[in-house]
């Protein structure tokens, strides 16, 4: 019964969350939504990130691929970083937690054929990887008035082969039936999700896609994110999997946690 009450206050705030952003393309400026409450609350750090800058610089390719990569577009009118105004927080961000992914899995974005994301908030991670070389399908699972926002977005910053679904048997379908070499990603998104649709998308992602791009709280609505991801990881087998504390991403309450598989192939 306690997790069906937590399955049921989760299902809550995910219709009040659709609900929110469903307002604001109704009556809101959408020329200036990342400024809107519900995306700064739910989508943005304001912590400093002159600590991001100096990790980011010092990362292979920072001259050739990640500066311009990480150089903000001024579609949703987002506010500059103080601490590199040429970039914003949100962006920033997004390229630190890339780069951690890519330097322990060894991915090349570059031989990538799909890359799947899960909650892809308004589509941020979607054009920074674009802007790294990406020139694979890029397929965007959310919720419709999410899916709605990001096409307005990724429409008039990416040129590529975006498409988005919110219908769960038809990510899943196309997770099981890849063929190609593929990436799956969920930041701080999955975790946050129904029981029942996280198992569905983690069922068909075990053992189907070549990367998993996963970061995670530990503890939600008072699910114990933590033991579900390890059981995961002791399901999927044809990985070699990383837990890494995200210590910039703790609060009080719990913390965060990337989580980044490969395949034990390349061990």
């Amino acid at each position: 019964m306690p997790e069906i009450a937590q399955d049921f206050q989760v299902e809550y705030d995910w219709k009040q969350y659709s609900n929110d952003i469903r307002t604001n393309m109704n009556t809101a400026d959408i020329t200036n939504f990342t400024n809107w409450r519900v995306i700064r609350y739910t989508m943005f750090s304001q912590l400093s990130k002159g600590w991001i800058i100096d990790h980011l610089s010092k990362v292979s390719g920072w001259e050739s691929k990640w500066k311009d990569a990480v150089e903000e577009s001024p579609v949703g009118n987002p506010m500059p970083c103080e601490e590199y105004p040429q970039s914003s927080y949100n962006l920033l961000f997004q390229a630190w937690t890339l780069s951690h992914f890519l330097a322990v899995t060894e991915c090349v974005l570059e031989e990538i054929d799909t890359i799947y994301e899960f909650g892809g908030g308004y589509g941020c991670m979607c054009r920074l990887i674009h802007r790294l070389g990406f020139s694979g399908k890029y397929t965007n699972f959310d919720l419709p008035p999410l899916l709605e926002l990001q096409e307005y977005y990724l429409s008039r910053t990416v040129e590529g082969r975006i498409s988005y679904l919110s219908d769960t048997g038809e990510f899943t379908g196309q997770l099981v039936g890849e063929k190609g070499k593929s990436i799956f990603i969920a930041c701080w998104s999955i975790s946050e999700a129904p029981i029942s649709l996280r198992d569905e998308i983690l069922n068909a992602v075990c053992n189907n896609t070549d990367y998993i791009f996963i970061s995670f709280q530990t503890q939600h609505r008072g699910f114990d994110n933590m033991a579900i991801f390890k059981e995961f990881v002791d399901r999927a087998t044809n990985y070699e999997w990383v837990f890494r504390r995200v210590p910039q991403a703790t609060t009080s309450t719990c913390d965060s946690y990337y989580l980044f598989g490969r395949p034990i192939c390349l061990s």
